[in-house]
């Protein structure tokens, strides 16, 4: 083995090795990626077995937990495992006392299949001028988060509805005379 030549010999063997090594890496990891993205493996744990099962029965069930509860991009992505992992341990090490890890969910996320341009048109042929709300204006120009009033959309009841409508939620924000002044101007 100390003959250089016999060592020459066996970098091609070593290389091939190393990549074989390296795509099996890639492999398994984008099954165990794959796997531990399915919203019956978040299911599976007893504390999120409730809000599984509402998932299920939502209007949003063929959205997997990462499509809502990752910002987009592979970082977000990374980062969402991240926290599922930090859940996992301390379900594990027995913290149930206090709340483990608060799932968000981005503005961007809801974008990538609510199209905000059309949003508001949609709206305005279902409910009416007094209800009509502005999506644009809320989340492009003030920057409002959209479970702000749409936050109890999945996981709140086991039905997999709303329990508040989001228009109840306006009062948090707007004072009674706002309501006021935005139907004196429809009236007159």
């Amino acid at each position: 083995m100390n003959n250089p030549r016999s060592r020459k010999r066996l970098y091609p063997y070593l290389a091939v090795g190393i990549l074989v090594l390296l795509l099996a890496f890639i492999g398994i990891s984008k099954a165990m990626i794959d796997y531990t993205s399915n919203p019956s493996f978040c299911g599976g744990c007893h504390l999120m077995h409730t809000r599984f099962i509402s998932y299920k029965r939502s209007v949003h069930n063929k959205a997997t937990c990462l499509d809502c509860h990752s910002e987009p991009g592979i970082v977000g992505e990374i980062d969402a495992h991240l926290n599922g992992m930090k859940y996992l341990y301390y379900d594990i090490k027995g913290y149930r006392t206090t709340q483990i890890i608060q799932a968000e969910v981005a503005n961007e996320s809801c974008l990538l299949c609510h199209d905000i341009s059309t949003m508001d048109e949609k709206i305005e042929k279902r409910v009416n001028r007094v209800q009509q709300t502005s999506h644009k204006s809320h989340v492009l120009d003030y920057d409002i988060s959209c479970m702000e009033c749409h936050g109890n959309i999945m996981h709140i009841t086991l039905e997999g509805i709303a329990d508040k409508k989001p228009t109840e939620s306006c009062q948090d924000c707007h004072k009674q005379t706002d309501f006021v002044n935005v139907i004196d101007r429809l009236i007159f």
